[in-house]
């Protein structure tokens, strides 16, 4: 056991049985509190820790007759017959009092060593990175962030704040606002979110903007596409430059087997048009709002699968004069 003091400007001593002062001339002082209960002058906060065989097996090979070993200025390793001192970094030492605070301490431990390598954290705050994980300088973490195992993420992104990533790759210069992540890889100048989720097996090529509530399941994404609103792509296959409107679902499902669809290059998917698998969509095709498609739709046409809109002329008059003559309006 080693012990590392400092002065902390207690307002008053810590009191124990005996402790071991290390000065910073290296001198070991040996306070007995318990014997002399009058030097409460001292002002010494003692932690006990625990070094790495490495980090002692480096020390003594350094200085193998060294009597003692001084890691910064002041922890020391004895090692018994040698002579003289060997200085080496200090490593640094927080206070943990049980398995709460250890926790807590490795994961500043962790941050800091990201922020050390140029990434830029709002706040630490609910902020859990796996130290395995890389993201690149120029990154910004905002609060909630969880960053798990075998997660790269490139420079200059912002991540947060609430996002999650699993095993999934972001390229540089991309948002993810309260996004969950797992097992996708996301690419350059991607904005996603707030409250989306990419599930696994999905790529999102360059330029794709994925807004508020949409989903994305086994698919690809191609570049510059836009889902902007309240979707399912799911088991799809996305060009570039198509165009979700707001309640766009696939119907991937059949209860028993799932099915892929097909959306060409530069198409426009209408709001609130179900695209029932397997379906295509060709280049450049349009989907009217309302449609539920079954059958492909050409290149350059326009699917249109809803019924005929009919006007009735003041039937809303002798609709609210029944229901007042029923005594259902006052």
């Amino acid at each position: 056991m080693l012990t590392i003091t400092e002065n902390p400007r207690l307002p008053k001593a810590y009191r124990a049985d005996t402790a071991l002062c290390f000065k910073k001339t290296s001198e070991i002082v040996k306070c007995l509190f318990a014997a002399f209960p009058e030097q409460t002058d001292i002002r010494a906060l003692n932690t006990a820790f625990v070094l790495e065989q490495e980090t002692v097996e480096k020390a003594l090979a350094l200085c193998p007759t060294c009597g003692k070993i001084v890691i910064g200025e002041e922890v020391i390793i004895t090692n018994a017959g040698g002579k003289g001192e060997v200085k080496l970094e200090a490593p640094s030492v927080l206070s943990v009092q049980d398995y709460l605070e250890a926790a807590e301490a490795y994961r500043k431990r962790v941050l800091l060593s990201f922020a050390e390598k140029g990434v830029v954290f709002q706040t630490f705050d609910g902020v859990v990175i796996h130290p395995d994980a890389v993201i690149g300088e120029g990154t910004l973490i905002l609060a909630g962030t969880q960053i798990g195992q075998d997660v790269v993420i490139g420079e200059n992104c912002e991540i947060g704040p609430r996002s999650h990533l699993i095993s999934s790759t972001v390229k540089d210069n991309t948002i993810l606002i309260d996004t969950r992540v797992v097992e996708a890889v996301i690419g350059e100048n991607v904005k996603i979110g707030p409250y989306c989720n990419i599930r696994p097996n999905s790529t999102i090529c360059d330029g794709v903007k994925i807004g508020d509530f949409v989903e994305v399941k086994n698919s690809v994404i191609g570049r510059d596409t836009h889902a902007s609103h309240l979707t399912y792509i799911g088991d799809s296959d996305v060009g570039e430059r198509v165009n979700f409107g707001c309640g766009v679902v696939t119907a991937n499902y059949d209860g028993y087997s799932k099915f892929r669809t097909t959306v060409g290059d530069d198409a426009f998917i209408g709001c609130n048009t179900n695209l029932v698998a397997p379906v295509t969509v060709g280049k450049g095709a349009y989907t009217a709002c309302g449609s539920t498609i079954t059958d492909g739709v050409p290149e350059n046409s326009l699917g249109l699968a809803r019924a005929r809109q009919v006007n009735k002329d003041g039937w809303a008059d002798s609709f609210r004069a029944k229901k007042k003559a029923e005594g259902k309006i006052k």
